[in-house]
């Protein structure tokens, strides 16, 4: 079949035409959509924390060493650092050529957990942060509505659950937290009884931590099979860490924690980051799809288990939906279809002025 005759024939025109409809649609529908194009991360922060130290100490004991072992990849662009009183911040560009930066992270990584040993005590292990290149799709927070203050230790356990099930939701790639309070079990001794008993603050530490064991306490062995031993004793409780024996009276009665001192369970301080919504303090959520996938329905689903986490929440605590990445992707969408509806009806009005009413004109010449 020649191509004029194929055009000319009505059914298969509109067989053609309905098959490449259908194949565009199809195409458009299953299209990722996300409000920024998804590119190669080639820059990573170096967080190293040392608290109490000076900016010159920082950069002369830890930012230094940081720099000169990440120097040692032969893909790092550029470095650049900032040391402020604490904390040191090193900053990582890739070469351009780089088109897989992942593989040089885990190196860099490794290279990171080499210098651990040459940081002074009291230094926190570097934390290189590479996930962070574009924006989050769903930001929500959890905010104390009771009265009196704030519980940050109850918003933070509601938090974590919040953050786990936004992980365990389909087509999720990484879940953050932010304002999370850390959790620590403190002993204060009454002073009246410790000292009726004799005891003093360096013994009931030393019986503490002889209670946490953590070493193998023996060999099971037998003609076939040799097995290691442990004492089930993780102080991880407030009533564990109140049993622990500290020492025995004159009558035979064994003194523990709790008959000399109380135990309770309290945020650390001080706190190494706070989140602060509308002026009061919080936890927030803050999670990212998969760049294949599309924002509306994956936004959809995570709606899903924020309404369905906040039906399980009680009345004290509130979560708010801070931000929410689909109402930008579909402003940009629609305005991305008016202007293609604008220049397809300037086409049709064009050929509509110069093809419909064009006069037909003919030449007569004569011939002798």
């Amino acid at each position: 079949m020649k191509l004029i005759d194929a055009i000319t024939n009505t059914r298969l025109l509109l067989l053609v035409t309905a098959l490449l409809i259908v194949s565009g649609l199809a195409a458009f529908t299953s299209l990722p959509r996300a409000e920024d194009p998804i590119i190669s991360n080639r820059f990573a922060n170096v967080t190293t924390s040392f608290p109490g130290a000076s900016a010159d100490r920082l950069e002369t004991l830890v930012t230094e060493v940081v720099e000169n072992k990440l120097r040692e990849l032969s893909e790092v662009k550029l470095l650049t650092s900032s040391s402020r009183p604490g904390v040191s911040i090193v900053t990582i560009e890739l070469k351009d050529e780089v088109t897989e930066p992942e593989p040089i992270w885990s190196k860099a990584r490794d290279k990171l957990s080499d210098i651990e040993p040459l940081l002074p005590v009291g230094t926190a292990p570097p934390d290189l942060d590479s996930d962070h290149t574009y924006a989050f799709t769903v930001i929500s927070s959890l905010t104390w509505e009771g009265a009196g203050e704030p519980d940050i230790l109850t918003l933070g356990r509601y938090g974590k659950e919040l953050a786990k099930r936004l992980r365990t939701l389909s087509g999720t790639e990484f879940v953050d937290e932010y304002g999370m309070p850390k959790e620590e079990i403190q002993v204060n001794l009454r002073t009246a009884d410790t000292a009726a008993f004799g005891a003093s603050s360096i013994q009931i530490g030393d019986s503490l931590r002889g209670a946490d064991a953590k070493n193998s306490a023996g060999q099971l062995v037998s003609q076939f099979s040799r097995f290691g031993l442990e004492i089930e004793s993780e102080l991880d409780s407030i009533e564990r860490i109140k049993q622990v024996p500290l020492l025995v009276a004159k009558n035979g009665h064994i003194i523990r924690v709790e008959d000399i001192a109380t135990v309770s369970r309290s945020q650390k301080t001080p706190e190494s980051e706070v989140a602060i919504i509308d002026g009061h303090p919080g936890v927030i959520i803050a999670a990212r799809m998969e760049p294949e996938l599309r924002v509306d329905q994956w936004t959809a689903r995570a709606k899903t288990v924020i309404n369905q986490f906040e039906r399980d929440l009680p009345s004290n605590i509130k979560v708010t939906l801070l931000f929410d990445q689909q109402g930008y992707t579909t402003t940009r969408l629609v305005d991305l279809g008016k202007s293609l509806l604008i220049g397809f009806s300037l086409i049709l009005i064009v050929l509509f002025v110069t093809l419909a009413y064009a006069q037909p004109y003919s030449l007569r010449l004569p011939f002798h």
